[in-house]
């Protein structure tokens, strides 16, 4: 692993998050949220950057039916966020994006924060894009698991 992953690590384990390494530059943290129920986060941090990216993934699938409902809940999503994006990807995946510039000092606090942070945004958010895909949000909700809680609910 590289030197800001492991940084990043480092101090996820320091607040009990657990993080699995996915090649050099990216960890992998499995978040159950309130409302729904598994949140899955790639880290992504390059040792020749001052910058990281987060991932939010493995929400479902988009059918191309569905896809005008779902851009326009996205974008109404997207309208009250600044620093998170919702997305839909090359494999028809909603997705949600956060970035930000980090210093070797500031990595893994600003890491932590963004990751919690983001996995709030995704939790709230989910309960406009499932009904958009003609999804009930009941059947994503969380029926048990380890919840790492967001910090300032």
């Amino acid at each position: 692993m590289g030197t800001h992953i492991n940084a990043i690590r480092a101090h996820l384990d320091t607040m009990s998050v657990p993080s699995t390494p996915s090649g050099e530059e990216q960890l992998v943290v499995q978040i159950r949220g309130n409302k729904f129920a598994q949140i899955t986060a790639t880290i992504i941090a390059e040792d020749s950057e001052e910058n990281i990216g987060i991932r939010f993934w493995n929400m479902p699938k988009v059918p191309a039916e569905r896809r005008g409902e779902v851009l326009e809940a996205l974008n109404t999503i997207n309208k009250s966020l600044r620093w998170c994006k919702f997305l839909i990807d090359n494999d028809e995946e909603i997705v949600a994006a956060i970035d930000a510039v980090v210093t070797a000092q500031t990595i893994g606090p600003i890491a932590h924060e963004l990751l919690m942070r983001g996995a709030y945004v995704v939790d709230d958010a989910s309960q406009t894009f499932l009904p958009a895909l003609g999804l009930d949000v009941a059947d994503y909700a969380p029926t048990s698991g380890v919840e790492v809680n967001v910090e300032g609910e």
